[in-house]
């Protein structure tokens, strides 16, 4: 079973997983960005994408290694990962969810300035490329259906917990 924390980069996915796998006793967080990494450095310079999520292998991969591990492994799969891009959603969460692969998928929904003030603290070197992408995420989130949607303003991450906590009861019902 899976727990996909989706959001914009700074949005607390990593926290909210971290605090998410403290409440399961068999939770795993699976990180897709290391696929990314992996193919950004194995393919020459000439076929490396600017965003590894446009790399068809990547979106079939993270797909594969997800089916499995949802399959073989007994505790809760965490997945803190951004997807905005329509296809990317749709042949990753959409296809998983249509196979049959438990799938709960929330969207940290947090404003831009918000975003920005995280990322700078983070001081990570990660604040003018997560900047460059925010308002293209935001719009894509905007289009998301609103029951995936969690607010992460000005909570703090135990209440957004317990909040997913109680998602995941009621789509647990639902199977």
């Amino acid at each position: 079973m899976i727990i996909w924390i989706n959001g914009a980069f700074g949005s607390g996915k990593t926290t909210i997983s971290q605090s998410l796998k403290q409440m399961f006793e068999e939770a795993f967080i699976y990180d897709p960005e290391l696929l990314g990494s992996l193919l950004n450095k194995i393919f020459p310079s000439g076929l490396q994408q600017d965003d590894f999520q446009d790399y068809l292998e990547w979106r079939q991969w993270n797909c594969d290694i997800l089916r499995k591990l949802s399959k073989s492994y007994q505790g809760i799969i965490i997945v803190p990962m951004t997807i905005y891009k329509a296809k990317n959603y749709l042949e990753i969460i959409e296809k998983l969810k249509q196979e049959g692969v438990p799938l709960l998928h929330i969207v940290l929904d947090v404003s831009k300035d918000t975003i920005l003030s995280r990322l700078a603290e983070r001081n990570d070197g990660t604040l003018m490329w997560g900047a460059s992408k925010i308002d293209k995420i935001l719009e894509a989130f905007e289009h998301m259906p609103a029951t995936e949607k969690l607010a992460y303003e000005n909570i703090a991450v135990e209440d957004a917990v317990i909040g997913i906590m109680e998602r995941w009861e009621i789509y647990l019902k639902s199977l």
